[in-house]
């Protein structure tokens, strides 16, 4: 038969070397050695191994015998049998696990016939575990017998000590057995241990017994201990997680009022920048957003996009490629490219802002040929052409040491360049390399060879004139095919000028003038008689005039870009952007950007006009905006005289997707996004998708009332579209209609004259502006009166009542009658109230027309007034204006994220509006290009780790 036997130091071999046994055995020996057949015994065996360690043990002790039985499989590795050898040869007593396989097993022969050649028979225990064992007189039965190797015929005197578990031989372990058999099953531990352990078996079991109860008294003591323990662990834990979340409560409010006091400080720093900075202004801004939300910050970050009523022109983009000082910049003929000369020469992407190329070199001047297919570039000694589209030199010129001016000619054949001798402008034919004439410069009244170089050259629009200037001379034009001077334009003797331009049709020339007289002197080109003077900021290092010859920008040492009414000849604006001396000004082609170069080593790029950076697009002859829909992707809108005309847009494509019936007046978008309308004076829904109308039930109106939507009763929608709150019957109920079910809700009394209606934020509180007095808030649920405000309004009516979507604030729009503002505007102030105070909270002045709409931000954070030409942003938290958006008008509608706010605009548009500060902040890390540097960090968040403001 073939056997399988596996084979597993004892797990207690470790305790060798305890005192001898009451055996007499080693110290290092075992008190007895289980033989036994893996395939058949092996559970059995282990479960006695462990009931004899453990009986009539005590509790300190880890085991009371020490038995060896081996797991390891013996017959795939035979060269294990010296480790069993040497454990029979340490061993007491030798346990057969009697049965027929293992008295087959080779291995089992084997560890009888060792034990029976070098120790006594007398100790040889017996367990009958299957099969048969019979005492006949003075030998086994071998007939009967089958259960023990045959080597064992004749080797015991008398019978051997043995005991039947052939019981026990289903179960996995020994604590499996029935209760009804414990005592049975300890009665049989006890008759192994009793001879191995050398006493009686009563004795042995009366041990047991003791011990047991020892070890329980003990467990239930150390458990109720350890119950103790464990409670007033528990209570401490407890109180220790109570404290730990208490401080830890107290710890987050620490580092929220943390972060909302340095919030406030950068935002305050940002204002103390605007006027040095504000590249450093905008970082300092987007910080203040980014450390906390506070309304200070996203007051600061509409500050530095800039207050549309203030400047003609807002910073687009700082370019920051240059390390050193940037000294002249140049629009391409078609305005996509942006050049940039100073320490390196850097080709700009004019629109995206992003750099294109690094030409080698240096430049103190640069321009385009006409086509802007090349770009000539003046250094110290000579002019270089170079080809835009291959980045690649085609030529060079030289020029003087000192003068930087160069010119094309309109037809971009000939260049214009100051010489090498300081005096003289030298005119080149391009394609052939060759000079068509040297012009010399009359000489300085103080000194004949006194000058600072040729530092501005312009053709006349038709290329038959060149004027020119050098530091002690006025402008001179020269006639370029004669070679001859054709006019001398005297300047002031103060001016000493600096620079000069030629208007793009050629009849007003501009010179620029030192500190001295920091003056802007203009003269009539063909007549040469002076126009005016203008009084500039510092050093005129440069003039441009804009594409339309409108506007004269100048770049001076004060730091400023200054643009100039040529029609008026006054001052139109100062830009204040840069931190040092402006060196360069040029206008884009289409004139609606202008570029600045400086020392301080940006490139600013100058948006043009009065369109504000928070104005993200137009949706044309629109009319006006009604409501956005819930997922905030469409508008609703009609034309405001009579909400005729009504249409959707997709606001995200910028398209009209539907146009409702000219008869239908729309109110706004129902949960489901169907569209509520007035059809003949009924109201209905449209559905979109399927073109269907569907008429409600609400009751009609028999009179109209002022102050409506669209001039008869008033209506209001809840936030999410499913209730709708109007005027019944004579004007003096109020009622609530589910516009899902098409039942009504609720019917509220109200006096007669109801001119505004708005709900709270969860549909359960209605706020209604009585034309003659209160505004009264509802309990619709239960149709009663929450509260009251009284409201003198002199004889007028309140205009517009809505409520914030927190539930925490009402506005108002006061009548005509009320007294007059600060500003000089009778019943233009928006007043805000407590509906938890109960109270009047604020008067927001600054309107200079009569308001006619107002309106919360879905974050309750912005309230937004709009009157004839002007809306006004307020921070509810500050109670003041963040800014003020000209060229605007109500209706308002923000979208349910408050990322759009949607006006009214000239000519039949809409504008849409962006209302996200997290856009804000990234308009302005755009526009600064960079991020806070290391320096600047530790200078204003010295005890904060350095993070990025404008990640990407």
């Amino acid at each position: 038969m073939s056997e399988s036997k596996f084979r597993h130091e004892d797990a207690g071999a470790e305790t060798r070397g305890r005192g001898a046994s009451r055996g007499g055995r080693r110290n290092d020996g075992y008190d007895a050695f289980i033989s036994y057949s893996h395939e058949k015994d092996s559970v059995l065996a282990k479960a006695l191994q462990s009931e004899l360690q453990a009986f009539a043990r005590p509790w300190y002790r880890p085991r009371a015998l020490r038995i060896f039985r081996d797991e390891t499989s013996l017959s795939a590795t035979p060269g294990l049998w010296p480790t069993i050898q040497q454990a029979l040869e340490v061993s007491d007593w030798f346990v057969l696990m009697a049965s027929p396989v293992s008295a087959e097993s080779k291995w089992v022969k084997d560890e009888v016939e060792w034990w029976l050649r070098h120790r006594s028979p007398d100790r040889i225990l017996l367990a009958l575990t299957d099969g048969e064992i019979c005492w006949s007189g003075d030998d086994f039965d071998w007939s009967t017998t089958n259960a023990i190797p045959p080597l064992l015929s004749g080797v015991f005197s008398h019978e051997p000590f043995w005991i039947d578990l052939r019981k026990l031989r289903s179960i996995a372990t020994l604590e499996q057995v029935d209760s009804k058999e414990q005592p049975r099953l300890g009665d049989i531990v006890a008759e192994f241990a009793a001879p191995i352990r050398g006493q009686d078996k009563d004795t042995l079991v009366g041990d047991h017994i003791r011990y047991q109860r020892k070890t329980r008294r003990l467990v239930q003591a150390v458990i109720t201990a350890l119950t103790g323990l464990l409670l007033v662990a528990v209570v401490a834990a407890a109180a220790a997680v109570a404290q730990a979340n208490n401080a830890n409560v107290q710890r987050q409010a620490a580092l929220l009022q943390r972060d909302i006091a340095t919030s406030r400080q950068l935002a305050a720093n940002s204002e103390l920048e605007s006027g040095r900075d504000p590249q450093l202004a905008a970082l300092l801004s987007s910080a203040a957003f980014v450390v906390h939300d506070t309304p200070e910050a996203r007051t600061s970050m509409v500050h530095r996009l800039g207050d549309q009523a203030s400047q003609r022109a807002h910073p687009q983009k700082f370019l920051s490629a240059h390390a050193g000082v940037v000294k002249t910049v140049a629009f391409s003929g078609d305005g996509r490219v942006l050049a940039a000369g100073g320490d390196k020469i850097v080709l700009w992407d004019a629109v995206a802002g992003t750099q294109l190329a690094t030409l080698p070199g240096s430049a103190r001047k640069l321009a385009f040929s006409p086509k802007g297919n090349m770009l000539a570039v003046c250094d110290q000694t000579k002019v270089t052409l170079w080809s835009i589209p291959q980045r690649a030199q085609i030529a060079s010129f030289p020029c003087g040491p000192l003068g930087s001016a160069i010119a094309y000619s309109p037809d971009g054949k000939r260049l214009a360049v100051g010489g090498q001798d300081i005096t003289t402008i030298v005119v080149w034919d391009i394609a052939k390399h060759v000079k068509l004439a040297t012009l010399a410069m009359p000489p300085s009244p103080a000194s004949p060879s006194e000058g600072l170089g040729i530092r501005a050259l312009a053709f006349s629009p038709d290329g038959s004139l060149l004027i020119a200037d050098s530091n002690y001379h006025g402008p001179v034009v020269w006639d370029v095919d004669k070679a001859q001077l054709a006019l001398s334009l005297s300047a002031s003797e103060q001016c000493g000028v600096l620079s000069i331009a030629l208007s793009p049709d050629g009849g007003i020339i501009g010179a620029g003038c030192s500190a001295h007289s920091a003056m802007i002197m203009l003269w009539d080109a063909r007549k040469g008689t002076e126009l005016a003077r203008m009084q500039a900021d510092g050093d005129v290092d440069a003039l441009h005039f804009s594409p339309d010859g409108n506007t004269l920008a100048s770049a001076d040492s004060a730091n400023h870009v200054t643009l100039w009414d040529i029609t008026k000849f006054t001052r139109i604006d100062t830009l204040k952007a840069h931190t040092d001396a402006v060196t360069d000004v040029a206008f884009s082609p289409d004139g609606q950007t202008l570029a600045s170069s400086s020392d301080d080593t940006n490139i600013i790029r100058w948006k043009l006009g009065t369109r504000s950076p928070l104005s993200s697009t137009s949706l044309p002859d629109a009319g006006s905006p009604v409501a956005f829909n819930l997922s905030g992707n469409l508008l609703l809108a009609a034309f405001a005289k009579n909400r005729s005309n009504a249409s959707v847009w997709d606001v995200i494509r910028r398209v009209q997707v539907a146009k409702l019936p000219s008869e239908d007046s729309p109110l706004g978008f129902t949960a489901d996004g169907r569209v509520l309308v007035v059809h003949k004076g009924n109201f209905t829904v449209w559905d979109l998708a399927h073109g269907g109308r569907t008429a409600l039930g609400v009751p009609p109106a028999a009179v109209s009332v002022g102050g409506g939507p669209y001039g008869a009763r008033p209506v209001a929608l809840s936030r999410d579209g499913r209730e709708m709150a109007t005027v019944i019957g004579d004007g003096t109920k109020l009622v609530v209609w589910d516009l899902g079910r098409d039942i009504q809700m609720a019917t509220l009394p109200a006096p007669e004259g109801i001119s505004s209606i708005a709900f709270g934020s969860d549909s359960k509180t209605l706020s209604a502006g009585e034309s003659g007095g209160p505004i009264v808030v509802w309990d619709v649920p239960h149709a009663k009166k929450l509260a009251e405000f009284p409201v003198d309004t002199l004889g007028g009516s309140i205009v517009t009542v809505t409520s914030s979507p927190d539930g925490h604030t009402l506005a108002s729009l006061q009548p005509a009658g009320q007294p007059q503002t600060p500003s000089g505007c009778f019943g233009c102030e928006v007043i805000l109230w407590s509906l938890d105070r109960r109270a009047r909270i604020a008067t927001l002045a600054g309107h200079t027309f009569q308001p006619g709409d107002v309106a919360f931000s879905p974050d309750s954070q912005t309230v937004v007034s709009a009157a004839a030409g002007e809306i006004i942003l307020w921070s509810v938290a500050q109670r003041a204006p963040m800014a003020k958006l000209i060229l605007a008008s109500g209706p308002l509608v923000y979208s349910p994220n408050g990322r759009i706010l949607a006006s009214t605009s000239r000519n039949n548009a809409i504008t849409l509006w962006d209302t996200d500060p997290a856009s804000w902040r990234r308009t302005l890390c755009t526009i600064a290009d960079r991020d806070l540097t290391p320096a600047e960090w530790n200078a204003y968040l010295p005890e904060r780790p350095y993070r990025h403001v404008c990640a990407n």
